[in-house]
């Protein structure tokens, strides 16, 4: 009876999906020098990334949304999936709509976290923007926030 039960446990951890939303939006980066802005809404909460770069030609980069299983915060990420980007960003920032920014944190490239001093985070205006220490480099930025009550659709 044993071995019943676990192969019936493994089948359903498999077959339910995460209990943790997510939704990915798709966008072209354009390192044109000038402040441009993309956003993505999920949760009711509006994830608003606004940048400057330079270098290259325009890269493929998600924002992903994804929302804690108590549905009380959500994570915004923006990255350049699967390789470190080669443009020069000389500013960053993420706004969020509906929600309390907690944090953020900002990668080099998918496992190099750059110290806590690049980013400034203001709880004021629920921004998270780059530092004068920023050094341009980024593949990944993440932002933390706590959903305002009855933000979700």
């Amino acid at each position: 009876m044993m071995p019943t039960l676990l192969s019936s446990i493994l089948f359903l951890s498999i077959c339910i999906p995460s209990l943790i939303a997510t939704e990915t939006y798709d966008f072209e980066l354009k390192p044109a020098g000038i402040e441009q802005q993309v956003e993505h809404e999920a949760f009711g909460v509006t994830c608003r990334f606004t940048y400057s770069a330079e270098g290259g030609t325009k890269e493929h980069w998600t924002i992903t949304m994804k929302r804690s299983k108590d549905h009380k915060d959500v994570l915004c990420v923006i990255e350049r999936p699967d390789v470190q980007s080669y443009l020069m960003f000389e500013a960053i920032s993420v706004h969020m709509v509906n929600a309390d920014v907690k944090s953020g944190k900002v990668f080099k490239d998918h496992e190099t976290k750059l110290p806590d001093d690049n980013l400034v985070v203001n709880h004021g205006t629920n921004t998270v923007s780059n530092s004068d220490s920023f050094k341009n480099e980024m593949s990944v930025l993440r932002v933390r926030a706590t959903i305002h009550p009855h933000s979700e659709l």
